[in-house]
């Protein structure tokens, strides 16, 4: 609520008038955020979660609203460094992607792992959902192609596509 576009409707939010800062303390390193969404996991808190580039290896974090505190959302795979983040959800389950490492996923907005399927997903940003298939798009090896999963799975066979 604190961001608005820029005035050509391309680039980083800016700041809107009367804005305040959430967090109290700087995250240490960072040089800006990325993506941002309410994520409402079942049974759980809801969270507002943010990707902050920070140079090393950038970061997933959630937010308290109460404390006004952000914490990050651990995982086994290290992320790379200045990356645009694209969010998805799907059956619940939040995803999240850069198109260089493997979509993140995550359930209770608390951890992170590298999304699963019987044929996994390619390196590509998660896009929207259409008719109970999450989509992929920015595969570097194919960018003209729009995957697509099996219905109600995280599986993309090799002739998931659409050449767009």
């Amino acid at each position: 609520q604190n961001f608005c576009p820029p005035p050509s409707g391309r680039g980083i939010a800016e700041t809107r008038l009367g804005a305040e800062r959430f967090n109290g303390t700087i995250w240490p390193g960072a040089t800006a955020g990325r993506e941002a969404i309410r994520f409402y996991p079942a049974g759980g808190t809801r969270r507002k979660i943010a990707v902050l580039n920070v140079s090393g290896a950038d970061q997933i974090v959630y937010a308290d609203d109460t404390l006004l505190t952000l914490t990050e959302i651990t995982g086994a795979t290290a992320l790379s460094t200045s990356k645009q983040w694209l969010f998805s959800v799907y059956e619940g389950i939040l995803y999240m992607g850069n198109a260089t490492e493997k979509v993140q996923e995550t359930s209770d907005g608390l951890t992170r792992t590298d999304i699963g399927g019987a044929v996994a997903p390619p390196l590509a940003y998660p896009g929207p959902v259409y008719r109970g298939r999450l989509t992929f798009f920015g595969d570097a090896s194919n960018r003209k192609y729009l995957w697509y999963t099996d219905v109600g799975t995280e599986s993309v066979p090799l002739t998931n596509y659409r050449l767009v």
